[in-house]
């Protein structure tokens, strides 16, 4: 208990709420620097699925991990 309250003291979020926000940053930077499929950059960032990650993504960023691609490369 003490170290989630001094965790979240420091941090302003729980771990996994930051290992999440960790996750999705490298799912970004994956999607403008590869071509790797959504599967691809899911496993990569830790994340079960390319349904796993299109949700969280979308959650954070109102927009799928597709059309965050296609809007930096059209």
């Amino acid at each position: 208990a003490t170290f989630f309250r001094k965790f979240q003291e420091q941090f302003h979020r729980s771990p996994n709420q930051l290992i999440k926000q960790q996750r999705l940053e490298k799912a970004r930077e994956l999607l403008l620097d590869t071509d790797h499929s959504l599967t691809e950059v899911a496993i990569r960032c830790g994340l079960k699925s390319a349904s796993q990650i299109s949700k969280c993504f979308k959650a954070v960023y109102q927009q799928s991990p597709g059309a965050f691609r296609n809007s930096h490369f059209s």
